[in-house]
């Protein structure tokens, strides 16, 4: 009779172990779950590229900045670099991306390291994409070309090991700090940008 409930407590620890390995399983799948449509580059296995055939142009885009959320809450305060590229130009754009519980519309957003260098957009909050993610989230995003100056400037802004914040402005103020990961994965497409041979699209 002992043997056959220690059996049974057994079988129990097995199917919970069991259901707990999957469960992991299933989640570190999707931390490293990459959008659909992108695939490494030749030159990198950091960078992915996704081509539209109908326009014939080329996204180029870090893996950090592809790998999809889990959660609703997840943290995507941020913003990133992505290249868009056809058989004759290429040219740099920026995305800032807020979530939070509150909807703010943002009219202004700055980049600036400890060097005090800096980097200003002003625009109309009315311009922003926004929407309601699952959960009560607000999803604010913004797309943006990079002019010739403010790549002049952001060159200035991103360095190694440099400190770099960026600030959300509309009626207060969220301020966010650049980690190591991003400043790096930018700094890798930046290089990458710098290598094409290709006419500046400005």
């Amino acid at each position: 009779m002992i043997f056959k409930t220690n059996f049974v407590k057994l079988s129990f620890l097995m199917r919970d172990f069991s259901l707990c390995f999957l469960i992991l399983f299933f989640f570190s799948s999707c931390i490293n779950r990459i959008v659909s449509g992108y695939v490494p580059t030749v030159k990198s296995k950091s960078l992915y590229q996704k081509i539209d055939i109908e326009e014939n142009l080329t996204y180029t885009v870090h893996k950090l900045f592809l790998k999809k959320p889990i959660f609703t809450l997840a943290n995507k305060n941020r913003f990133y670099l992505y290249i868009v590229s056809d058989s004759e130009s290429k040219w740099l754009r920026i995305v800032f991306e807020y979530n939070g519980i509150d909807r703010h519309f943002f009219d202004k957003i700055l980049l600036k390291n400890k060097q005090s260098k800096n980097l200003e957009w002003n625009f109309s909050n009315k311009n922003i994409n926004s929407n309601n993610r699952h959960g009560g989230v607000v999803h604010e995003r913004k797309d943006l070309l990079v002019t010739e100056e403010q790549y002049q400037n952001l060159m200035k802004l991103l360095k190694p090991r440099t400190i770099v914040e960026y600030r959300f402005s509309s009626n207060y103020n969220e301020e966010y700090l650049m980690t190591k990961k991003s400043l790096k994965a930018a700094l890798e497409l930046i290089e990458y940008y710098e290598s094409m041979y290709l006419s500046v699209l400005r």
